[in-house]
């Protein structure tokens, strides 16, 4: 049997120091009586919801931000626990996101919730009633579904109705992890967002490992992301069930070795399809990331033997 094991050899930490943007607020709960504040409607025609917020490779803002029984939830905090984070956006007029909640989460939740901290932020009502216009629209869109279902609330005014809309999510969603709520300024949403239902991973140095535009979204590989996050060793055995796992980010001064039998094909290909790099060798290859000339961001290291086997996995930088 023909084995094929590519390591990352990482020569700091695997999990950095945390080293945040600027606190996006003051870090003080509101009152409860605390206007929520006007916001920008954003309307993204791709329903992708893939533009608005940070991407992979940017370093994220510290935040502070309160749970509906008033704890407190500091994110450069958690990261200092040595987990990763997982930050969902979403609010109970969003059909897509209670789907996800109920359908995707449970399961992401019972495999990673001892090795990653989940939080939800609850942001602005996604489809209100009428008057009120959904941000992502600006017109009265209160969708089929919530139709269907007899879920008809408005746009809260201020921070108690936001909490009391929280907390009804909780209740009746049986969301498995904490729920903090979004200040009355919209913090997180006009930063982390706009979007109905976003999800970031977030590696304990503080920067955006994946990104997605829904949670509940065909193709969705937070579970494989985690996977890769968590892994403790750089390891992809290249046989009839290949096994692949290895640390990331890595850093400037690593080095990715590849051992194999024969000749070997090594890409790394950036998220617009472009191979950035590429190298072939007899047995073994050694690359050092300095070397490669690559810019922060996510890639796809695509590893080819001599029997023309293919196999790759996400690298981010």
């Amino acid at each position: 049997m023909r084995t094929l094991i590519l390591f990352f050899v990482c020569f700091g930490k695997l999990c950095g120091q945390t080293s945040l943007l600027p606190d996006i607020n003051n870090g003080i709960e509101p009152n409860d009586s605390s206007q929520i504040a006007a916001f920008s409607f954003y309307i993204d025609t791709t329903d992708l919801f893939m533009q608005s917020g940070y991407q992979v490779g940017q370093t994220v803002n510290d935040f502070t931000y309160y749970d509906t029984a008033h704890v407190r939830y500091n994110l450069d905090s958690l990261l200092q626990l040595g987990k990763p984070v997982v930050l969902i956006s979403g609010s109970f007029t969003c059909p897509r996101f209670r789907s996800a909640v109920i359908n995707d989460l449970p399961a992401l939740y019972g495999q990673f919730g001892t090795q990653v901290t989940f939080l939800i932020v609850y942001t602005l009502e996604a489809h209100p009633m009428s008057p009120d216009l959904s941000p992502y629209s600006g017109t009265v869109d209160v969708t089929a579904t919530n139709i269907n279902q007899g879920i008809y609330y408005p746009q809260s005014d201020n921070y108690f109705q936001r909490r009391q809309m929280a907390k009804l999510a909780q209740d009746t969603l049986n969301i498995p992890c904490a729920v903090v709520i979004d200040d009355t300024a919209n913090t997180y949403y006009h930063t982390f967002g706009p979007a109905p239902s976003n999800v970031y991973v977030i590696t304990t140095s503080g920067t955006v490992f994946s990104k997605y535009g829904w949670l509940h979204n065909k193709g969705l590989s937070v579970e494989e992301d985690l996977q890769a996050l968590l892994s403790p060793l750089s390891v992809i055995v290249l046989e009839d069930d290949p096994e692949i796992q290895f640390p990331n980010p890595v850093s400037h001064s690593d080095e990715i070795l590849i051992s194999g039998d024969g000749n070997i094909d090594v890409e790394i290909i950036n998220t617009s399809g472009q191979v950035v790099f590429h190298e072939e060798g007899e047995n073994n290859v050694e690359i050092t990331v300095s070397e490669a000339g690559i810019e922060h961001g996510l890639y796809v290291v695509r590893v080819t033997d001599q029997a023309g086997r293919v196999i790759s996995r996400k690298l981010i930088y």
